[in-house]
C-alpha cells in the first residue's frame, strides 16, 4: 500500500507546490490520507490504459497498473512513449494523441454497429412464441 500511495502521489501531486519546501510535506501528507481513504467504485465500462515506456511503474507484471479490481469491463492497454511528464510534451504527445485517436474511432464505430442494431431490433415487430 505505501508503494501505491507514493506512486499516487507522485501522479498527482502539482510540481510547482513540491518545489517549494514548507508545502511539500504537508501536501504528502494530504495526498497521503487521500490516496489511503480512496475507494473507487468498480467501472462496467470499456476503458484504456496508457502506459510510459520511459517510465516503468512497478507492477509486477499487472497491465491493469493496480486497477485490476476496479476495472470490470473490457480493458486494452497501450505502451505510449516518453516519461511520466514527457508523455504530453513533443515529440510523445504526437504518438499519444495518434494512439488516442485510434481508440476514440474504435469506440465510435462500436458505438454506431450498437446504435444500428438497436434501430433494427426496434423496428422489428414482436414474434409470438408458442410453446
Amino acid at each position: 500500500m505505501w508503494l501505491a500511495t507514493r506512486i499516487s502521489w507522485h501522479i498527482t501531486a502539482p510540481f510547482h507546490l513540491l518545489r517549494r519546501k514548507s508545502h511539500s510535506l504537508e501536501l504528502e501528507r494530504i495526498l497521503f490520507l487521500a490516496a489511503n481513504s480512496y475507494a473507487p467504485n468498480p467501472l462496467a465500462c470499456s476503458t484504456v490504459i496508457f502506459g510510459c515506456k520511459d517510465w516503468q511503474v512497478i507492477s509486477a507484471g499487472d497491465p491493469y497498473f493496480g486497477w485490476r479490481e476496479s476495472l470490470t469491463g473490457p480493458c486494452e492497454t497501450h505502451e505510449a512513449s516518453g516519461d511520466h511528464v514527457g508523455i504530453f510534451h513533443e515529440p510523445h504527445v504526437q504518438a499519444l494523441a495518434e494512439k488516442l485517436k485510434a481508440c476514440l474511432e474504435k469506440t465510435r464505430k462500436r458505438q454506431e454497429r450498437f446504435e444500428k442494431a438497436s434501430a433494427h431490433l426496434r423496428s422489428t415487430p414482436n414474434l409470438e412464441v408458442g410453446i
